[in-house]
């Protein structure tokens, strides 16, 4: 489906959205009939996405969540897409997948990311470098 601003109200498109992407939650409200709007969509989605995080974690002993485990994905995607090449039927282009694996993780993880290289900043500009540091501990 693709979307055409104008042919359909933005709520339609989202309850549309909702209900291919299998959020029950989302579906039962709307077929029982309250009207949901868009607030109510989004606050199901994110309530959906936390709960699933939640289960991913718990599986993985807390050690990974969606953090880490979407960008894994959209790497993998993209390696399959490379070896597949014109092969890949739906698949994105791998530099795709590959491109929003990265931004997807340094979004997510942009404290850390930030605290290490001020870290390292720091260090040089100290006159040692931060893997220097790392290595004589």
């Amino acid at each position: 489906m693709q979307y055409h601003p104008g042919t359909m109200e933005a709520d339609d498109l989202l309850h549309h959205i909702a209900k291919r992407a299998g959020l029950r939650g989302v579906e039962h409200a709307i077929s029982t009939g309250s009207q949901m709007n868009r607030q109510g969509l989004v606050r199901a989605f994110v309530d959906t996405v936390q709960d699933v995080n939640q289960v991913v974690g718990q599986l993985t002993g807390e050690r990974a969540d969606l953090r880490e485990l979407v960008p894994v994905a959209l790497a993998v995607t993209s390696v399959v897409s490379f070896v597949l090449d014109g092969d890949r039927g739906r698949l994105p282009n791998w530099s795709s997948a590959l491109y929003h694996s990265y931004r997807v993780f340094m979004q997510w993880h942009q404290r850390e990311v930030r605290t290490r290289e001020k870290a390292a900043n720091e260090g040089e500009a100290g006159g040692v470098s931060y893997k220097q540091s790392d290595n004589a501990r």
